[in-house]
Order: structure tokens, then C-alpha cells, then sequence
């Protein structure tokens, strides 16, 4: 386990650092077409698309998790794919009639003004397309194709970033062409994952797996809400009781610290798969204790270097409006 783990991990942690790298790179661009109101706004729909991938599917991606993991059989693994992403595409299809027909109250809600409802409308349907994406990559993990999933991710980096920076930095569309860049990239990242996963994707929904996928994934949900209150309720709190400017402020220093999560995500792509696969055999506890010791190793000196440099990260990556 200890062995695949690290193999996993360093194919996940290298399309992570890919991701997170162009992101960094593109900071010190966006922040010079940008204000830090724009920013406020994309930090908002994020809490909204974070509420909504935790809710609208019920997190049935864990029980397709659960289950894909540890059956042998080829119809039951197309049994319970299949039915996995045909719920999901029905719940987010749902979801996004409403969404898109409430959009200007839905606009009022998050972000208090309705010159923002065209930039809602568009996410809308970005969140969907990604939630999408984030299934069939799902997939590949659970299978423990690592390779596939990176190809995958890196397709979606590079399309989302591509098309967002020629409509924000080139053709000046402001933050209404950062959700253009994501709509392209899911789009591109979700025909890939497609490709490689196709085998298990069939067009028929067995209600029964998608009870007992249900039954394990719907406990879950009042776990992610609690994560996503302690992740999220910051931004929340500083849009009531302050602007929408000091969001966009906050959410820089956040972008810019979370280079930490490069460890975090190749952790948990290469670890969640594996626990699902092993976790009957006696030495997976001993195995998961080393583990953690190791990431630690690792973690503790890069939280602590960004601590320390954080203003001269901030003069490098930004303009004197996001820090004086």
C-alpha cells in the first residue's frame, strides 16, 4: 500500500502543482485587470458552487466511491456508475432550471445588485458542467487510474485558463470571462474523463444501487455542510458586515496561501482510493500512521516559509491596491 501510495501521490501532487502553478502565474495578471471588488464577486459564487456540489447530488460521488471500489463484478461496476451519473445529471439539470429562472433574486441574494445577474447565469451553468466533470473524474480515481485522472485534469487546466485569460486579460470581458474559461475547460476535462471511462458509462439507471449508493453518501452531506461552514463562513461574514472589496482582498491572501494545498490534494487523490481498497487488510493502520508522518515532514516548513514572507509574496504577486 505504502508503495502505491507514493506512486499515486506524486502523479496527483505533480497535476495539482501544474494547476496551482498556472494559477499563481496568472495572479500577478488578473490582479492588474481586476479590482478587488471582481474578486469579492468570484470568491462569492465560489461559496455558492461549494454549497451546491455538497447538497444538489447528495454526494452520491461517495457512494459511487464505496461501492465501484470494492465490487468485481463488470455489471455491477456499470450498475453502479452508470447510475451514479445519470442521478447526477438529473439532480444538477434541476438544479439549474431553477437557478437560471431565479437568477435575478438568486443575484440579489449573493451579491446585492443585478448588474452581476448576467455573471451569475453564466456560473450557473459552469457549476453544473463542473460538477459534472468532477464525477467522471471521480471515476478514474476510484479505479485507480491516476494517469487518466491527471491527463484529464490537465486538459481542464489548460483549456480554463487559456480561454479565461484571452477574455479577461486580452478581450478585457472583466470576471463574466473567468466562468467563460471554466465552461470551456469542464467542458474539455469532462469529454476526456469520458474517453477513459466510457466502458463503465451506459445509458440505463438500476434504482436499486442508486438506494444503496444513497444510503452511504446521504449521512455525508451534514458532514460536508459542517467543512464547508468552517471553510467558507469567513467570506460570508466579511461580505455582511463589511464590502465587497475587502472580500476580494481576503481572497488573494487566500489564493496566495493556499499553495500549501499542493500537498494536501496529491494526499488525498492517492490516499482516499487506496483506504477504500485496503481497508480490510491489518497493516493498513500502521500504514496510514507513517503516512501522516511523512505529509507533516512536509507540511509544517512550507506553512511556516509562507508565514513568514507573506508581505513580499503579496509586493511580488499583486498591486499596491490588494496590500497597501
Amino acid at each position: 500500500m505504502l508503495r502505491q501510495f507514493f506512486k499515486d501521490s506524486s502523479i496527483y501532487g505533480a497535476s495539482r502543482f501544474l494547476s496551482q502553478g498556472i494559477s499563481l502565474f496568472l495572479v500577478p495578471l488578473y490582479t492588474r485587470v481586476l479590482l478587488p471588488e471582481d474578486y469579492g464577486v468570484i470568491d462569492m459564487i465560489a461559496v455558492f458552487a461549494a454549497i451546491i456540489n455538497l447538497t444538489v447530488a447528495l454526494e452520491i460521488s461517495q457512494g459511487v466511491a464505496r461501492y465501484l471500489s470494492e465490487v468485481r463484478s463488470e455489471a455491477d461496476r456499470i450498475a453502479y456508475a452508470s447510475s451514479g451519473l445519470w442521478f447526477t445529471l438529473g439532480t444538477f439539470g434541476i438544479f439549474a432550471f431553477c437557478a437560471l429562472y431565479f437568477s435575478d433574486s438568486l443575484t440579489l441574494l449573493l451579491l446585492d445588485s443585478l448588474q452581476w445577474q448576467k455573471v451569475i447565469q453564466v456560473a450557473v451553468i459552469s457549476i453544473v458542467l463542473n460538477g459534472l466533470f468532477s464525477l467522471l473524474q471521480s471515476l478514474l480515481r476510484w479505479q485507480l487510474r491516476p494517469k487518466s485522472y491527471v491527463i484529464s485534469n490537465i486538459v481542464f487546466t489548460l483549456v480554463t485558463t487559456g480561454v479565461a485569460s484571452f477574455l479577461v486579460i486580452v478581450m478585457k470581458e472583466g470576471v463574466v470571462g473567468v466562468f467563460y474559461g471554466q465552461i470551456a475547460g469542464a467542458v474539455a476535462g469532462a469529454a476526456i474523463s469520458w474517453m477513459f471511462t466510457r466502458k463503465y458509462l451506459k445509458l440505463f439507471f438500476v434504482w436499486d444501487k442508486c438506494k444503496e449508493m444513497l444510503a452511504f453518501s446521504l449521512p455525508l452531506v451534514p458532514s460536508g455542510i459542517g467543512v464547508f461552514v468552517a471553510n467558507y463562513i469567513d467570506r460570508i461574514a466579511i461580505k455582511n458586515l463589511m464590502t465587497m472589496n475587502d472580500v476580494g482582498l481576503y481572497g488573494i491572501g487566500f489564493r496566495l496561501a493556499a499553495v500549501t494545498n499542493l500537498l494536501m490534494v496529491g494526499f488525498n487523490g492517492a490516499l482516499t482510493p487506496l483506504i477504500y481498497s485496503n481497508y480490510k487488510k491489518a497493516s493498513t493502520p500502521g500504514d496510514l500512521s507513517r503516512i501522516f508522518k511523512y505529509f507533516l515532514a512536509l507540511a509544517i516548513p512550507m506553512v511556516t516559509a509562507i508565514s513568514l514572507f507573506s508581505y513580499e509574496i503579496l509586493w511580488v504577486f499583486t498591486t499596491p491596491r490588494y496590500y497597501s
